[in-house]
């Protein structure tokens, strides 16, 4: 007699019971059902966001196995007083956790849902406006999230000082990072090779010269009054022409092919630097006394075993309404301070003057502080090219 097969969904520990009476086979297989929550938030105010559509949708991987789950798709209903989006009977797996609403972006993610009382990972959304002639459509974003019970991750970008009548210092960077065979080693804070830095002393660059070309929208200290487990949010907008100084002092320039790895279009181009997006652990709590988030020499982006005051920090990437990368800190390491992402500032360089700004963007996952690099592969591991974006004629 063939085996008979019967599911259980209840409440509690995955198990399997085997019962066998008379030559036949029976197996039950208890399934639990649980009931996670979630927190969406603007990204640019961090304030919460109602009225959007959340769901968690089983992966491919997850259906495709024999067991055939209760539904596919769950969706969350919002409760007003938590300022959450909660969830009801959703069985053990793995799902996609993203959100919709009218005019907004949203990040996605694959999480596990395997808690009776899970807390699933924040989802940050951005409104975003088409409109060809404004910025949205030609601008990165950089979103950093952290364990809610961890007080402050601070977000920094770096890039190159882009205007004498700023500084009175030389335009443009004189260090060359090759775009085409991938980026070497080093890492480059503000007081470096005439660089400017946005972070939370210092949340616009441009101003004197009347143009953004970086933003920090977002700076969680992890105040009674904000959200927890941030976000902060960093906006690359990029820089006119006319403000890099003379083309003909850039560090270099270069010939794009078709099927360079570079990732960047076909054509001629010329490189005028590199921005660095980097976190730093700051602070695990924030004190009784309001004063402000001080500086904890023992918080920590990650640790070698999971323990102390961790922040387990994840960046999203974003350019335009495309989410290009998620990035997260190597485990099982004692990081404080860590380099995300490169950005190398291009021109393609078109007849007639038009011509257009590119990022490429360049995977950086590796400690800046203690000096001892973190990356999957060996200590001098090349950069992963994550694309190439633009096309805004500047």
């Amino acid at each position: 007699m063939k085996n008979k097969r019967f599911a259980l969904l209840v409440t509690g520990a995955l198990a399997a019971l085997v019962l066998v009476a008379a030559g036949c086979e029976i197996t039950l297989t208890l399934r639990p059902q649980v009931n996670p929550s979630v927190q969406v938030i603007n990204v640019a105010n961090a304030q919460p966001i109602d009225g959007a559509t959340v769901r968690l949708t089983l992966t491919s991987s997850a259906t495709a196995g024999e067991y055939k789950y209760d539904a596919t798709t769950h969706t969350a209903t919002y409760n007003s007083t938590q300022k959450r989006y909660n969830f009801s009977n959703v069985e053990f797996g793995t799902y996609e956790l993203t959100a919709t609403r009218s005019g907004y972006v949203f990040v996605r993610q694959i999480v596990e849902v395997s808690g009776s009382d899970q807390v699933l990972p924040q989802i940050g959304g951005f409104t975003y406006d088409p409109d060809p002639d404004g910025d949205d459509p030609y601008t990165l974003r950089f979103i950093v999230f952290w364990d809610e019970s961890f007080a402050d991750v601070d977000a920094h970008f770096t890039f190159p000082d882009y205007g004498a009548a700023e500084t009175g210092q030389a335009p443009l960077m004189d260090t060359w990072f090759e775009t085409q065979d991938l980026v070497p080693a080093g890492f480059f804070p503000r007081d470096e090779n005439a660089r400017h830095e946005v972070y939370w002393d210092n949340r616009k660059a441009g101003l004197l010269l009347g143009t953004d070309a970086v933003v920090l929208d977002v700076d969680n200290v992890g105040a009674p009054s904000q959200i927890k487990g941030g976000p902060e949010t960093i906006r690359v907008l990029g820089v006119p022409d006319d403000l890099w100084g003379s083309f003909d002092d850039a560090p270099a320039s270069l010939g794009v092919t078709a099927g360079d790895n570079s990732t960047l279009p076909v054509g001629d181009y010329v490189w005028l630097g590199t921005g660095e997006y980097y976190l730093n652990a700051w602070s695990s709590q924030f004190p009784d006394d309001l004063a402000g988030s001080a500086a904890e020499e023992d918080a920590f982006l990650a640790t070698k075993d999971g323990t102390g005051k961790v922040a387990n920090p994840v960046v999203y990437a974003f350019f335009a309404d495309e989410q290009i990368g998620r990035f997260s800190i190597p485990t099982y390491t004692t990081v404080k301070t860590a380099s995300m992402v490169r950005v190398n500032f291009m021109r393609r360089i078109v007849d007639g003057g038009d011509n257009e700004e590119w990022f490429q963007v360049l995977s950086n996952v590796r400690q800046t502080s203690p000096n001892r690099i973190l990356s999957t592969g060996e200590a001098e591991a090349q950069f992963e090219v994550v694309g190439s974006f633009g096309g805004r004629v500047r």
